[in-house]
């Protein structure tokens, strides 16, 4: 089956800053998101993220602990993506959104993620895709994404459920909650952050152009 039989809204609102938050349940196959996990579950290759342990945000690492990385260029080219995911976003937030950071996240009990935000530019359009892989999750488990307001208040939280998909503007201020300790085995999150780009080159620029903007923003914290 495809993503375009597939997928209901579940949420669709706007935060406190005006920016989009919305979550599609069955927003991909289940055989397809099932390989998926399989895939990461036995042959993941994870790096450890140091940041991630020390209370410093990290802007490259989406500050969790291990990540699983994809080639971005490979996974604009796949049946995953085409197939799965791309239609959605399409659909809800316009053409023309390409992948340029591609991973899988890795949350155990017991980790600390810290909040941040994927793009430090408000400007920007850039959205974050979340597709949750875990086949069994319930609500005794935690491991919610939460996102904050500007004034550093919980504004809204979304349950890792599989074959869920979470899109959002990636300036809102986020964070990976850990799993209980009722789940035994690890959170794992499909994410993939996209740029409006007209062309591949484009897409490859914007990681950098993120770190840019992060370094934009200490600079400005820092120093004035």
């Amino acid at each position: 089956m495809s993503a375009q039989e597939t997928g209901t809204v579940v949420h669709d609102i706007i935060n406190q800053a005006g920016r989009r938050i919305l979550v599609i349940d069955q927003a991909s196959a289940a055989d397809m998101t099932g390989l998926m996990y399989e895939y990461i579950n036995e042959y993941g290759v994870w790096g450890l993220n140091p940041y991630s342990a020390t209370g410093v945000e990290n802007n490259t690492n989406d500050n969790v602990p291990f990540i699983h990385g994809f080639d971005s260029v490979a996974m604009r080219r796949s049946p995953f993506w085409t197939g799965q995911l791309q239609h959605h976003v399409e659909k809800f937030f316009g053409s023309g959104f390409v992948p340029y950071d591609c991973s899988v996240n890795n949350g155990r009990f017991g980790d600390n993620p810290l909040d941040h935000r994927d793009n430090y530019d408000k400007h920007s359009e850039n959205i974050t895709l979340l597709l949750y892989l875990n086949p069994v999750w319930n609500l005794n488990h935690g491991g919610e994404t939460v996102f904050f307001s500007d004034q550093s208040e919980i504004e809204f939280s979304v349950l890792p459920k599989f074959c869920r998909m979470l899109m959002f503007d990636s300036y809102i201020n986020h964070a990976a909650r850990p799993p209980s300790r009722l789940f035994h085995g690890t959170r794992y999150t499909l994410a993939i952050k996209l740029t409006r780009a007209a062309s591949s080159n484009g897409a490859a620029g914007a990681e950098e152009r993120d770190r840019q903007s992060r370094f934009a923003y200490l600079n400005k914290t820092l120093f004035g």
